[in-house]
C-alpha cells in the first residue's frame, strides 16, 4: 500500500506547503471591506481561488465558486488514488451541496440562487417526484427521501470503502475525529480561536508522519475544506456587511 499511495503522500505535503500561514490569515482578515480583502488575497496563495470575484460579488456567488472550487479539489485528489478508492473520494465532492439537499428534502422552498447553480439546480424544484427522479439520475438515491441527509451521505461514503482493504482503519478514525469536531460546541465571540484550529493541528500532523494510506488523500481534503471554509467566513462577512471591521 506504501508505494500505492506514495503519489498521493507526495502531492499532499506539497500542497500542505502551500497553505497559508497563520499570520497571512490575520492579515488577511484584517482587511475591512470586500475589495480590501480580495487585493490582500490576491496576494497570496489563495489567488486562483478569488480570481473571478469583484468586490460587488454577492454571498450566493462567492458561495458558488467556492462550491466549485471544492469540487475541482476533489476531482483532482480522486486522480491521486488506485482506482478502489476512487468512488469513496468522488462522494466527497457532494458534501458542500448537502446542506441545500436537506433543505429541499425536510420541505423548503427553491430558492434562486439554487437555480443558478448548474450543480443545484436540477434538484430546485418544489415538484417531490421529479426531484427524487433527478437525485436517483445523479447517483443520489441514497439522499432520497432521506429524514437526514448528512447520515444518508456518511452511509454511503463508509459502503463505498473498500471491503478488506488495510486503509480503511485509519479512514474510519479520521471520520470520527472529524464527528468529535462536529460535537464541541460553536462560540459566536469575535475574538474566539478560528473555528477548526484542533482538527486543523492533528489533520497536519497526520500528514506529515508520512502513512502513505488512503487516509492521507481524506486528511488533505479535510484541510482543503477547513481553509475554504476560513475564506468563505472572510469573504461572505464583507460582502453582506461592508466594513467588517466597523460592522464586527
Amino acid at each position: 500500500m506504501t508505494i500505492e499511495f506514495a503519489y498521493a503522500q507526495a502531492r499532499a505535503q506539497a500542497r500542505l506547503g502551500e497553505r497559508l500561514t497563520p499570520a497571512t490569515w490575520q492579515l488577511l482578515e484584517a482587511s475591512g471591506t470586500l475589495a480590501q480583502y480580495l487585493h490582500a488575497a490576491r496576494s497570496t496563495d489563495l489567488q486562483n481561488r478569488v480570481r473571478s470575484l469583484t468586490a460587488a460579488s454577492s454571498p450566493h456567488s462567492i458561495e458558488r465558486s467556492l462550491r466549485r472550487d471544492w469540487r475541482a479539489e476533489v476531482d483532482a485528489a480522486r486522480r491521486w488514488v488506485p482506482g478502489r478508492w476512487r468512488p469513496a473520494v468522488a462522494w466527497t465532492a457532494w458534501l458542500c451541496d448537502l446542506p441545500a439537499l436537506a433543505w429541499l428534502e425536510q420541505g423548503g422552498e427553491p430558492l434562486r440562487w439554487m437555480g443558478n447553480d448548474p450543480r443545484l439546480a436540477p434538484f430546485a424544484t418544489d415538484v417531490d417526484a421529479l426531484r427524487q427522479r433527478e437525485l436517483v439520475a445523479a447517483g443520489l438515491g441514497t439522499l432520497a427521501s432521506s429524514d437526514n441527509v448528512l447520515a444518508a451521505w456518511r452511509q454511503r461514503f463508509v459502503a463505498l470503502w473498500p471491503a478488506g482493504d488495510a486503509g480503511v482503519r485509519r479512514v474510519g478514525k479520521l471520520v470520527e475525529l472529524v464527528d468529535d469536531y462536529r460535537r464541541e460546541p460553536a462560540t459566536g465571540s469575535r475574538g474566539r480561536t478560528v473555528p477548526g484550529q484542533p482538527l486543523e493541528a492533528r489533520a497536519v500532523r497526520l500528514i506529515r508522519r508520512n502513512l502513505q494510506e488512503p487516509v492521507t488523500v481524506f486528511i488533505h481534503l479535510l484541510l482543503v475544506a477547513l481553509d475554504l471554509g476560513r475564506l468563505r467566513d472572510g469573504l461572505v462577512r464583507r460582502a453582506l456587511f461592508g466594513d467588517w471591521l466597523v460592522a464586527a
